[in-house]
């Protein structure tokens, strides 16, 4: 039991100007800072995809390639997927729905899309292990993974399919877009899609890697996933941990913002702070399993590592700031950290500043204007809420798990919408 006169010998916040200023410094500093370097590297990624388009050959080869489209107990979502694909230039060589355990199997009537075959599992393997089973019997040079809750709305793919004419890429990432409709919690999620996931994949690109692929729409170069043994059976986040692995390897991944497809989003809170937390636990095991390996190589991705253990200790900066200031209140004969209305007011208007513009940017990256994301405009203001309340406790609560444990690999699938309202 701490006595009271052993309070007294805590340093007060005020007392300790050296170390609180520079934690403070950094906790205020860094969110604007690599806010701008973002924005400036994807604007340069936009450069540079224009000036490629410039020097693109009339004529580039393509390569064949197959869609898969993994799921468990939702098969109309899988059939939905495979439908949206039925107008696709080029048009893929096979479409493989991969029945992972289902409760109740597509029924053998089904009209399926041309050149679509349904492999079906008895046991529920995971999604890893479902596309880790089908991995062998896939014939052409590029594969694509699609979720089921993924519908495509690109009707042609040769910029995806033109990006694999260098050998060194082993992925290619498309842009997401959230599904239209819902409440609050999607429509952040919308301004989440917009301004910051595209926004950081196309800065990432241009510094030559990814952090990570998203697993709902991604083309992988079969002979790259071959040769790093394909997805790992027992991690939840197959598309993280593929990620740090080719990397690891020497194999570039890219985002390609002109492929794009629909996503539904979350639809509560609950779901969504789940969802988010499995993706830190899958960046905390990527981080434990790959991190070292990653360094010791020179990874294609050592930059965006770089930025995301600034970030891991941006976060564990502003935790210690909270304890600083816990510590601070204990002792009530010194003062509390003296910050200021004036200067809180400056910061949050600064900062809504700095994320304004880089809407803006995401918005040049969306390439569709203003007129379609006016919601984004107006919600702007309140994602700090959003950042603070869901997206950094579900990182809290996550990410030491996946660096401390073992996961089984199970399916994890995100809420749906039509499940909300037959529950509620």
């Amino acid at each position: 039991m701490i006595e009271p006169a052993e309070l007294s010998q805590f340093p007060a916040v005020g007392e300790s100007p050296a170390l609180v200023d520079v934690i403070a410094t950094f906790i205020f500093a860094y969110p604007f800072v690599t806010s701008l370097l973002w924005c400036l590297s994807s604007l340069i990624y936009l450069l540079g995809r224009r000036l490629a388009r410039r020097h693109l050959p009339s004529t580039v080869p393509l390569a064949g390639y197959s869609v898969v489209i993994p799921f468990h107990a939702e098969p109309e979502g899988a059939l939905a997927t495979a439908r949206s694909l039925s107008l696709v230039t080029p048009p893929p060589v096979e479409i493989i729905i991969i029945d992972d355990g289902s409760p109740v199997p597509i029924s053998p009537e089904t009209a399926l899309p041309t050149g679509t075959r349904i492999v079906r599992f008895n046991r529920n393997r995971g999604k890893a292990g479902a596309l880790q089973k089908v991995l062998p019997t896939i014939t052409t040079e590029i594969v694509v993974c699609m979720d089921a809750d993924t519908v495509n709305r690109s009707p042609d793919w040769r910029c995806m399919l033109a990006a694999f004419s260098d050998p060194s890429l082993a992925a290619v990432t498309g842009k997401i877009r959230p599904k239209a409709g819902g409440g609050a919690v999607e429509w952040f999620q919308a301004l989440d899609y917009l301004t910051v996931i595209a926004v950081i994949k196309a800065a990432e690109t241009t510094w030559g890697g990814l952090l990570t692929v998203s697993g709902a729409f991604t083309a992988y170069r079969v002979s790259a996933l071959r040769s790093v043994g394909g997805w790992s059976t027992t991690s939840s986040t197959e598309d993280i941990d593929a990620s740090w692995r080719l990397q690891a390897a020497s194999w570039r991944l890219a985002f390609e913002s002109d492929w794009t497809s629909q996503v539904e989003m979350a639809p509560t809170v609950q779901a969504l702070w789940r969802q988010r937390r499995r993706w830190s636990a899958g960046l905390g095991r990527a981080l434990r399993d790959h991190g070292v390996k990653s360094f010791v190589s020179s990874a294609r991705h050592l930059p965006i590592l770089v930025v995301t253990l600034s970030s891991l200790a941006w976060m564990a900066s502003v935790l210690c700031l909270c304890v600083l200031l816990v510590l601070n209140q204990l002792n009530l004969s010194s003062p509390v950290l003296d910050v200021g209305l004036d200067r809180i007011a400056l910061l949050f208007v600064a900062g809504l500043l700095a994320f304004y513009a880089q809407l803006v940017t995401a918005l040049a990256v969306d390439g569709r204007g203003f007129g379609v994301h006016w919601r984004s405009v107006l919600l702007a203001p309140f994602y700090p809420a959003y950042f603070w309340v869901i997206l950094l406790t579900s990182f809290l609560a996550g990410f030491p798990k996946g660096f401390l444990r073992h996961d089984k690999g199970n399916w994890q699938r995100t809420q749906r919408r039509l499940e909300t309202l037959v529950t509620s």
